[in-house]
This record gives C-alpha cells, structure tokens and sequence, in this order.
C-alpha cells in the first residue's frame, strides 16, 4: 500500500514533468520579436474637394430679340469673324432652316453618288459591310449621348443606304427623288417669314453657350487677392443659365480650378507639383493640372489652392462649382508597417531577421500613408530593405548584428 510520503513524490514528479514539458514547448514555439514578410504596394494619393472655375471669358455681345440658332456645340474653336449663332424672328423659322440645311446636304450627296462613273466602282458586300458598322457606330453613340457623332454616322449611313440601291440595281439614278427634295426646298424657304441675324465671334477662344452671370466677377486677375471667405461663397453658390444672353467666348489662354484645403495638408504640397484632376466627365477623367499656387491668408487655417489647367471640353465649359477628384502621383514600393522603422544613428530603417542575427537596414521613403510608409526599391542595394526581407515589428532590445534567440 501506497505511503503518503509516496504520493505526495509522485505528485511533485508529475507537476516538475508537466512544468518541464510545459517550458520547453514554450521555449520552440515562442519567439521574442515579432516579423512581418516585406511585399511590394502600389497606391495613388488622392483627395475629393469642392471647388471653383476661374476662366478668361467675356459673354458674346449682340443679337436682338427672337429665336437663337447654334451653329456649332459649346467648345468648339472661333476665332474674329466666326459665326456663333443665327437669329430668328419665330421658332418655325429655326425649323425650316435647319430643315433646309439638311436637304442641302442630301441632295449634295445623292448628286455625288450618281455622278457618271462613280457606280462602276459599288460593291453590294462591301457596302453591306459598311451599313452594319454604321448600325454598330450609332448604337455606340446613342449609349455613350455622343449626339455629335451619331449624326456624323446617320448621314453616313444614308449615303450608304442609298450606293447600295444603286449597286443592287434597285434604282438607275435618283432623279425623281433629287426633284422632290429640290421642291420641298423650295417651299420651305418661302416659309420662312424674314432673315436672320448673324452673330460672331469678336475674340479667339473657345465658344460655349452657358453664362451663369459670374463671368465678369471671377477672374483669373482677382485670384490673389481673394479671401478664404469669399472663396466658400463662390463655391457653395448656386448657379443658373442666364436665358438672356447667347453666350461667351472663353480664352484660349490657362484656366484654374481653386479650392480651400486644410493648412496642414497644403503644407504637404508644392507650388509646381504635377497632378491630373477627375471632373467625372465620361472619356476625359485625367485633366493635366499642376498646382500654381498655395497661398494660406493671415489668421486662416485653410489655404487657397490654385490649380492651373489648359485642357478644354465641352463639359468643362459649363461648369463653375463642381466637386472633383484630385489625382496625385502613384507610388509604387515596398510596404512598411510603422512599427517596424526605428532610427539608428540618424538613419531611418528597419530590423532584419535573417534567421541568423537581426541586421539593420535602411529605407527610402517614397510615400508616407496611414500606419505604413513606402520605401523605394533598390535590387543592387542589398544594405536598404529588399522584397520578402523577414523586417521585426515588434521586439525590444534589438541590435544590428545580435544572434537570432533560437531557444
């Protein structure tokens, strides 16, 4: 029979086993750092803001009272002389006149395609072919609104309809239909109950047919003089067509987006720094921009960011206030987690598990995000950290070159 003495042994045996077994699966599966595996990181530095058009533009003077028609789209290129718009005294006046522009250029083409020779050289196929990308084209325009386009392609398409006829026989010429439209002409230009009155360009610029009235306050010569308050108005106003003017020329010369951005954000940027900014315009989301000044007023803790663009479109030219995209440059390296960059000797770096010894090595900072930084990668430069490097980002009394605690 088993003493006390015997068991109380036995007991102090097994608790000794079970602390010694309990020690040693300690000392293998703990390590006294913490590692992370380096890996490559790409990222763009952006920003969403709220901001302000400042153009060159100066609203097209002339006209007198009745109905005004275009003859061309906003954006588009003038120069002294060119002719912006046509006014009629009634609304049917417009009509028939664009109705005849469009005989016009349909008799131009029927007498072209039927020109002696010209039908020798029709392919049915080849025009069937053309038919079908002219179907495909005006699809596409019609789900991208590209108005301007689709009716380039609905004209083709005509033409087209109209060799095929004659490639296939169906008709030996349009004669009789050259006649009809010939009469059609004519009865619509005793229609039309007066003349009209041209209007033109008296500057270079680009034409654009929205004014909201603000084109005489904002200009580019007001921008160093205005405050942070006057900025927020500006931006956070309303803005409407002016119904009662046709128009304005904007100048060929650079326009400026300005927005109020934090001080200790601005301070982070640089006066000639290049960037693209996202107007949310389909086909043109990169503006080229560059920051052409920073300027933070006495007592204010926003500063007035003027960005200088030349790139224009017809969107763009009829917007004043918009929210946009800011676009900084895309960065590419190897992530580094705060925790990891210590400074030794004034270098800033990482600890390096080598499965050996802890090393030191440097980094290059490219970019700097929220709890990580980049650092530049350099293959030939096997002292700064390098892809797949084991870096510690967490572990205390660590030294370039001390043993790895193997356990």
């Amino acid at each position: 029979m088993e003493t006390l003495s015997g068991k109380i042994l036995t007991a102090l045996m097994a608790l000794f086993l079970l602390i010694y077994v309990g020690y040693q699966g300690y000392r293998y599966y703990y390590s006294p750092i913490k590692t992370e595996t380096v890996l490559g990181y790409t990222v763009q530095d952006t920003l969403r803001v709220k901001g302000l058009l400042v153009r060159d533009e100066q609203p097209v003077e002339g006209g007198s009272s009745g109905v005004v028609a275009y003859f061309g789209e906003d954006g588009m290129k003038v120069t002294y002389g060119t002719p912006i718009a046509e006014i009629y005294a009634t609304k049917e006046d417009v009509t028939n006149k664009r109705r005849i522009q469009s005989l016009e250029e349909e008799l131009n083409q029927l007498e072209a395609i039927q020109k002696p020779g010209n039908n020798y050289f029709l392919n049915s196929e080849a025009i069937s072919k053309q038919i079908n990308e002219n179907l495909y084209a005006i699809i596409d325009c019609n789900e991208s609104r590209d108005l301007l386009e689709s009716a380039e392609d609905k004209a083709e398409l005509l033409t087209n309809l109209n060799k095929r006829q004659l490639a296939t026989g169906a008709v030996s010429n349009f004669s009789s239909k050259i006649d009809r439209l010939e009469r059609e002409k004519s009865q619509l230009e005793q229609s039309v109950s007066g003349g009209s009155q041209v209007i033109t360009s008296d500057r270079v610029g680009y034409f654009s047919s929205y004014v909201d009235g603000m084109e005489q306050e904002l200009t580019v010569d007001e921008l160093d003089v205005l405050t942070v308050d006057q900025v927020q108005g500006y931006i956070d106003g309303k803005y409407e067509q002016e119904s009662s003017e046709l128009g304005k020329i904007i100048s060929f010369n650079a326009w400026y987006f300005v927005a109020l951005i934090p001080e200790d954000e601005a301070v982070t940027w640089k006066e000639g720094e290049k960037l693209s900014i996202d107007f949310s315009i389909p086909d043109f989301r990169e503006v080229p921009a560059v920051i052409q000044s920073i300027r933070v007023p006495e007592g204010e803790k926003q500063a007035i960011v003027t960005f200088q663009c030349s790139y224009m479109c017809p969107q763009l030219t009829r917007l004043r206030n918009p929210s946009v995209q800011l676009n900084f440059g895309m960065y590419t390296g190897l992530k580094i987690p705060d925790q990891a960059v210590r400074f030794v000797d004034g270098e800033r770096g990482v600890y390096v598990n080598t499965g050996s010894e802890i090393k030191f090595k440097t980094i290059d900072v490219i970019y700097e995000g929220a709890g990580f930084v980049l650092s530049a990668i350099d293959e030939y430069n096997q002292n700064q950290v390098q892809w797949f490097d084991d870096i510690v980002v967490k572990g205390t009394d660590l030294q370039d070159g001390k043993p790895v605690d193997q356990g």
